[in-house]
């Protein structure tokens, strides 16, 4: 495993980290080394920490139990001194690293001007948490000198802590980088009515114990300074180590230094002349790089820029193009005094060329596309008035609100499905985005990928559903953040879009356990179809594999592993092979029988460590046994992706999971959550069928109808390494006095179990192994609550001869009999599509 080591522990950082362990899992082990004794956190959100309406904990991008899961070794407080390119070592304060590849992450630093008394205790730069701190502890008059985004918003949060502030800015407009002369002069007046005192064209003379003395012989006021007076690339360890910088650290558009092995991203870096302080080129960096690194190099960094989006003191600004106009440029302008909006359009040969809006933001997206755009300028623009015109390239102008929807699996491609069945994508623009390559494609057939069937045979989607429909479907574009309040989406290339409703359909990620040597070559996950062709492709030159984990999941897995000709084994942690659906008769009949295939099965054993050695893979368990293998697929369970909606402050679950209600609305109204990502009562439901079923809730609720989601059947059927399996209801005969009736067919091996009411009248659940026939007669009286037999046990027993079939016939179920569970089918449904006039396979076609 090749060692990578980072040096700075921010959030570019943290994007390559989080890019890392999803495109090149195991590859790398990954150091970070970051000079501030705490976790990586979101730097934009220190103005609300500083003005006290956000914890510093909601800042952070990771939680420690990810950095453990991933095998990530964060060095807080420790400061990188020194990098060798001959011997590949960093020196740093607690001693020497080695490293294979090296990324400086190490952002950029204050800008200190050269003014008397700069050096006092009292006086503060804003760039880190100890910053923060060391502001708050000396409250009282303030001085923030530098008007630009930083100095406004330092000035703004200390306001709100009660401490009477000045902003001193030497030009004669605020934030002169994103506003015209108008809006610096509303963004002024909004400032005074909180109280903050602005001092346009100073300068400062000298900074004093008790006051700021400015050049025109003023003093103001100042037991606390703060300087905003910008920022520089951090290239001091880089230049004194020997490699090329100007600005900031020199490389290619792939990210890559003058010396192999050596990359830059971030506000460090330097590409052509050019560096950046916005975090979404920096992040995008990320993207390229950890593609790079990872041996699938992807289109080189270039960054164009769809406008600057910032919420300063409350007030949403967005600029795009350029602020001053030229010598014929025109400007068109409107201000609405009552609301305080304001709007300005720049025209540079009757097109577009730049926006800035101030206080409503919603048309930011519409106008961005036109200013890309060669329609002439229209007039009415600058009212919203905007016409469904098509672009040259032939896409149309949004004029509907817009319905984004965050990820495109098998949940994400119902909703969409449900929404056409609706007439939504009539009322709505929808935009779509997958982190994958691949549109939605059947993961419940993962499995027979490796016996014949290709990536196109398991897609969803209709060849031309998208272009018929109108939706826009974004593959390969992982979204980096959703703000609730500016109603935006960023995405890992810089783009925002503005969303009226969104829906977050982001499903979960596989579980590793946090095992030292997880992440060593050979190891993997089983989740998507890129994660089945590195399996395949390392089984090539491999004789044995071990999955860890014996749930569903697992198990599949290991029938993957099976099919590739593989010596395959099963390790699981619990005494019991798919212990959350089987009982222990249950699970000892679907060992015998996967055994019998050679599968080994090693239950209750707990893995402690997986080594590297020169036969391949050992994992060493806690009893003091080991295994010998070439691969190890992790298939432990999974965690839902809540991370969007946690760094988004919506609310969720102790446990991970996004909570929502039986609209399946998250905290936020205008957010819904649905599938694995989605936390309802408590529950997160891994099957599929529960998230269709909130997939056609939420369609229900955006078109204006009531179809709660009221919890779902779990129960499932399936076939194991050949083997049937079926497990519904109570299986584990868990509720108080009720009765089971087993059988058992050892030659056959076979196994059924039904578990009934206390009085014998209602059936709660069952188990069947090797014969699961009975299954779809046995969970229609469950669900259906139709009585039993007098002899319970006859409906698993084998029939006799000359006996009464024990299938129930159509007419014994109601009409709500639900069918097909994914679709939501039910008998009545079926009726009346064959009295319309459906046939057997059009009817099925119509339904599913």
């Amino acid at each position: 495993m090749r060692k990578l080591v980072m040096i700075g522990n921010g959030m570019a950082a943290t994007r390559l980290a989080e890019r890392l362990v999803k495109v090149a899992p195991g590859a790398f082990a990954i150091t970070i080394i970051g000079d501030e004794p705490c976790q990586a956190y979101n730097r934009i959100q220190l103005s609300p920490v500083l003005s006290g309406e956000k914890a510093f904990s909601q800042t952070l991008l990771q939680s420690s139990e990810w950095y453990a899961e991933h095998n990530i070794h964060v060095r807080q407080g420790e400061t990188a001194q020194q990098v060798c390119t001959q011997t590949r070592r960093v020196v740093t304060t607690h001693g020497e690293l080695p490293w294979d590849e090296l990324v400086f992450t190490c952002g950029s630093l204050p800008f200190m001007p050269t003014v008397p008394g700069i050096a006092l205790p009292h006086v503060h730069t804003f760039r880190t948490l100890a910053d923060v701190q060391a502001m708050l502890a000396t409250p009282g008059d303030t001085v923030v000198i530098g008007g630009g985004v930083l100095g406004v918003e330092a000035a703004a949060a200390l306001a709100l802590r009660g401490d009477n502030v000045t902003l001193v800015h030497r030009g004669d407009k605020l934030m002169e980088q994103q506003l015209d002369s108008q809006a610096s002069k509303l963004l002024v007046q909004n400032l005074q009515a909180r109280g903050i005192r602005c001092e346009l064209n100073a300068n400062v003379r000298a900074i004093r114990e008790q006051f700021v003395e400015l050049n025109d012989g003023r003093f103001l006021p100042a037991v606390r300074v703060v300087m905003a007076t910008g920022v520089r690339p951090n290239i001091a360890l880089a230049a004194r180590s020997g490699f090329h910088c100007q600005h900031g650290i020199v490389v290619n558009r792939q990210l890559a230094t003058a010396v192999p092995g050596v990359s830059a991203i971030g506000e460090c870096c330097e590409i052509d002349g050019q560096t950046w302080g916005l975090v979404a080129p920096c992040l995008q960096q990320a993207e390229v790089l950890s593609a790079r690194l990872a041996g699938s190099p992807q289109a080189d960094f270039h960054w164009q820029d769809n406008g600057t989006r910032l919420k300063v003191t409350g007030i949403d600004l967005f600029s795009a193009g350029p602020v001053e106009p030229a010598e014929n440029d025109d400007v068109w302008s409107s201000f609405d005094p009552q609301s305080g909006h304001y709007r300005r359009l720049l025209l540079r040969d009757g097109r577009l060329r730049g926006v800035l809006l101030m206080g409503d933001c919603t048309a930011a997206a519409t106008l961005t596309d036109l200013i890309q755009s060669p329609q002439p300028a229209q007039p009415g623009w600058i009212f919203d008035q905007f016409t469904a015109q098509p672009t040259a390239e032939g896409r149309q102008i949004m004029i509907k609100p817009t319905l984004a929807v965050v990820g495109h699996g098998m949940v994400g491609h119902h909703f969409l499905q449900q929404c056409v069945q609706q007439n939504l994508h009539q009322r709505y623009q929808i935009v779509v985005f997958g982190a994958e390559r691949y549109a939605a494609y059947d993961r419940v057939h993962l499995s027979e990928y490796f016996s014949g069937r290709d990536a196109a045979s398991l897609l969803l989607v209709e060849d031309d559903f998208f272009a018929v429909n109108g939706i826009e479907l974004r593959l390969s574009q992982a979204v980096t953040a959703i703000d609730p309040q500016t109603h935006l989406i960023s995405d890992a290339q810089g783009h925002e879009l503005h969303w009226d409703k969104l829906v977050l359909a982001t499903g979960s990620w596989p579980f590793v356990p946090p095992i030292p040597g997880n992440d060593l070559p050979g190891c993997f996950v089983y989740r998507t179809l890129d994660d089945l062709d590195a399996i395949a492709a390392c089984a090539k030159t491999a004789t044995r594999g071990v999955v860890i984990g014996g749930g569903l999941l697992g198990l599949e897995a290991a029938n993957a592993l099976r099919q590739l000709g593989l010596e395959t084994h099963v390790v699981e942690f619990a005494p019991n092979l798919m212990a959350v659906q089987l009982d222990n008769g249950g699970a000892a009949m679907l060992r015998e029988k996967i055994s019998e295939l050679g599968v080994g099965v090693h239950t209750s054993k707990t893995t402690t460590a997986i080594e590297a050695t020169q036969q391949g893979l050992t994992l060493r368990f806690a009893d003091g046994e080991t295994l010998l293998t070439d691969m190890v697929v992790f298939s432990a369970g999974i965690r839902p992706q809540d991370t969007l909606a946690r760094s988004a402050n919506l609310s969720v679950g102790e446990r991970g999971g996004i909570i929502v209600d039986n609209h399946c609305r998250t905290s936020d109204a205008d957010i819904f959550a649905i599938g694995e990502c989605a936390l309802w009562e408590n529950k997160i439901f891994g099957l599929v069928a529960p998230g269709y079923q909130m997939a056609r809730t939420v369609a229900a609720a955006l078109a204006g109808t009531e179809l709660p989601f009221t919890g779902a059947d779990m129960s499932t059927k399936l076939k194991l390494l050949g083997v049937d399996v079926a497990s519904f209801g109570d299986a584990q005969g868990r509720t108080a006095g009720c009765q089971s009736y087993q059988w058992v067919d050892g030659p056959a091996q076979v196994y059924k179990k039904i578990v009934v009411s206390a009085d014998g009248k209602t059936l709660l659940g069952g188990v069947l192994v090797g014969d699961a026939s009975d299954y779809p007669t046995l969970l229609q009286m469950m669900l259906n609550a139709i009585a039993l037999p007098a002899q319970p046990a006859s409906l698993i027993l084998p029939a006799q001869e000359g006996s009464a079939p024990k299938a129930l016939g159509v007419a014994a179920l109601p009409d709500s009999a639900q069918i097909c569970s994914c679709h939501n089918v039910s008998k009545g449904d079926i009726c009346h599509a064959v009295v319309a006039g459906a046939t057997e396979d059009g009817g099925h076609q119509k339904l599913h």
